[in-house]
């Protein structure tokens, strides 16, 4: 089988839990996409912020990315 796969059902979901991460979560995302295919998909789940965390991962242009929003901080273990 050659290395190239063809574009069908989710391979592979990377989940991620952000609290005050706006420093850094672009930075994060670039990484993990630049690793992934055009059939995965990146899953972050901001946990009520107050920075700018969810909405610099909103405005990324990449449909593998998927964003939920707690609406208060329930902290990492609930997150996930």
């Amino acid at each position: 089988m050659s290395g190239a796969w063809s574009a069908g059902p989710v391979r592979v979901s990377v989940c991620m839990a952000a609290y005050q991460g706006a420093a850094f979560i672009g930075e994060q995302l670039d990484s993990i996409l630049r690793q992934l295919g055009k059939q995965d998909e990146v899953i972050v789940v901001d946990d009520g912020s107050t920075d700018d965390t969810a909405d610099i991962v909103a405005n990324i242009r990449d449909s593998r990315v998927r964003l939920h929003r707690n609406s208060c901080n329930v902290g990492y273990v609930r997150t996930f």
